[in-house]
């Protein structure tokens, strides 16, 4: 199924609203989150709408969705943020969030941070991490 404005077989009838021009942000991220949901939606199936995900849409706001999902839309600007994106690309002190700036790090800087822990490449192209007692913990 495509982002097409008009309703099909099995197509919530939400998804093909018009959003009113008042709500639309001037950085259009209401029209980048409800496109969001509606491709996380797609890959769901439609066999029933989410009372979370039906709230979320008609509001247009990510604070509607449930703390996990909410963590999965800040992801997801983070990482098509080109801005964000840029600069966690260029500190690897930053925690990555993406996985493909993390790779891209450890080839670059040969060091990034991930999940809250500093990863290493080592001499011979071994990956690790310091451990709390200092020693090398190879991944």
């Amino acid at each position: 199924m495509g982002r097409d404005k008009q309703a099909g077989v099995g197509t919530p009838a939400f998804w093909c609203a018009e959003i009113p021009d008042r709500r639309i942000s001037q950085d259009g991220s209401m029209l980048e989150f409800k496109d969001w949901l509606r491709e996380r939606w797609e890959k769901i199936g439609y066999e029933e709408c989410p009372e979370h995900l039906l709230k979320a849409f008609e509001s247009g706001n990510p604070l509607d969705l449930p703390v996990g999902i909410i963590g999965e839309w800040n992801t997801y600007r983070r990482g098509n943020d080109p801005v964000e994106r840029q600069r966690r690309l260029n500190d690897p002190s930053l925690n990555a969030e993406v996985w493909e700036i993390h790779i891209e790090r450890l080839q670059r800087f040969r060091c990034s941070r991930w999940q809250g822990r500093m990863y290493h490449v080592g001499e011979r192209g071994g990956l690790y991490y310091i451990s709390d007692s200092g020693s090398r913990v190879y991944v």
